[in-house]
Order: C-alpha cells, then structure tokens, then sequence
C-alpha cells in the first residue's frame, strides 16, 4: 500500500457518489477495510474538511487521500495510576483497552500485575474506546465500601460527551428506561432498567455540542443511548449512529472525566473525594481542530 497522499477532483460522471465508494474506485490498492479505517480517523478530506463514508461528493469537489495515517498502526497508550491507598487505586484508562475480563492486554490484567500481593477487584467498567478515570479495590475494605457507596447512589461520575448537533437549551435530564434489544443494542424501553442521566452544555460549534454528563444510574451504554435517543449521537459511535457528513473523530467521544467519592468514604480509605482524568490528547486535539474550524 502507497503511503504517499493523493489528490483527486470529482468529475461530471461520479456527481453524487458516496465517498467510501468514490475512494475504493480511485484508490484500488486500498482494501475496503482500510478504506473505513482511513474514514474513521480522517484521512480523507473533501475539500479540505474530514468526511465519513456516507457523505455524498459533488463534481468539483477537491478530495484529499491519506493513507499515511495507517502506516503505523498506533497501539493503545498505558494506562497510568492516578490516585492510590491501601485500599483502593485510581487508574486513567487509555482508549482501546478493555476494562475485563482478566487475560492479557486488559486494564484489569494490568493493575493486577501492578499489584501481584494484592487481588485487586473491579468496580465499575468503560467502554472499550471510552478514556477517564476508573477505580479498582486493593483490599475487602475498600471494595465493600465503594460498591455501598454505588448502590446507594452517592458516587458522582462526571463525563465530557462530543455530541452531533446543536443541543438546546443549557442543559436538561433525560429519564427512559432502557433495555437490551436481540442485537444488542442497548434503546429506550418501557419496560426496561430505570435510567436517568444529567447533561449540562459547555460549548457548542457548527454542527456539535459539548456536554458535561452526570449518569445518575449505571446502565450499561447508557449515555450513549439516551443522547442518540435524543437526536444527538456521542460523534464516533458507530453503534448508535451518527449523522452523515459529520466530521469523523478518532474514536468514540467519549471520556470519563471525574469521579467523586462520598466524605467520610474518601476519608476512610485515605483517597482524594475528588478523582480527575484530564482530557485524553486525542480528544483534547479533535476538539481543537473543531473549534478552529
């Protein structure tokens, strides 16, 4: 495969043609894989702008190719300990790692190599592709503790969301209840888990909306389905959809920014009541680039 970028103009007969198909014809080297992995992660510009593969290209338009952003795939960063006490370890998990199961390449395999005298327990998960702060348990006390502290609803997890579209208004609270379809997918259902989660708009620009996410329950997806429930898909899902023509970020736009642990909880296991993850770079660089646009 050519790493090396390429121009392409759109011309009379390919008016109207989607761009993944318009870039497997002008680009026969590439397989189709690496053609959706190259739309994912921006690597191709219709004059200029990063589109993904379901915008539809116009005679004319100025298409930029490149490939060189898959030459080196990049492995998924460390994971790095943010917080730690006897009882309980706050780690920033990268995107691309799994929480669990233990088995090489987890987050949980790694805290348990950190802490080979220790059985070191989970307590909550994110996503695959979602970064931010997560905590494992170093001992009994600090287990019993947290996982009190969460069924009694008194840990407040904060989260930063890239949503599509202009959200209205300052911000609001979404209450369905939600439900696992046979596909998996995880929607709004009446006679599913009670969910209920708090947004709050930091930013908007053209065509996304930044928002501060307070999940009051922990269903599984759940900010991700509420918000595409809404109308406005986390940008990056690409089980709850995005629309097209959205400028693809580099992964799901999602990050878990903080987590708040009740007083007398963080005093008695000797953590900070307040545990932050600073916006991961890759996100902290698209939104750049967002704001510049």
């Amino acid at each position: 495969m050519s790493t090396v970028p390429s121009v392409h103009r759109v011309g009379a007969q390919d008016h109207r043609l989607r761009l993944d198909r318009y870039v497997h014809k002008v680009r026969p080297d590439l397989v189709r894989s690496m053609i959706e992995a190259l739309l994912r992660c921006g690597g191709v510009q219709v004059n200029g702008r990063a589109r993904d593969g379901r915008h539809f290209v116009k005679r004319g338009d100025r298409i930029t190719l490149l490939p060189q952003r898959l030459a080196a795939p990049q492995r998924p960063e460390p994971p790095a300990e943010i917080a730690r006490s006897a009882h309980l370890v706050a780690v920033g998990k990268p995107p691309g790692i799994v929480t669990t199961p233990s088995r090489p390449g987890s987050l949980l395999s790694w805290v348990e190599e950190r802490f080979p005298d220790r059985r070191p327990g989970v307590l909550h998960r994110l996503d695959k592709d979602t970064s931010g702060v997560l905590l494992f348990s170093l001992s009994p006390r600090g287990h019993q503790a947290v996982l009190q502290a969460f069924r009694d609803a008194r840990i407040v997890k904060i989260y930063w969301a890239l949503v599509c579209g202009k959200v209205r208004g300052p911000g609001g609270s979404i209450a369905a209840p939600l439900g696992r379809s046979r596909s998996g997918r995880v929607q709004p259902v009446p006679a599913g888990q009670p969910a209920r989660t708090l947004y709050r708009v930091r930013e908007r620009g053209a065509g996304w909306t930044l928002l501060e996410v307070k999940p009051l329950t922990g269903r599984m997806h759940q900010i991700r389905a509420h918000l595409a429930a809404q109308g406005h898909p986390v940008a990056g899902d690409r089980r709850y959809g995005q629309p097209p023509g959205f400028a693809p970020p580099p992964r799901l736009w999602l990050h878990a920014l903080s987590l708040e642990l009740p007083p007398s909880a963080a005093e008695q296991l000797d953590m900070p009541a307040r545990i932050s993850c600073p916006l991961w770079p890759d996100l902290d660089e698209h939104l750049g680039r967002l704001k510049r646009t």
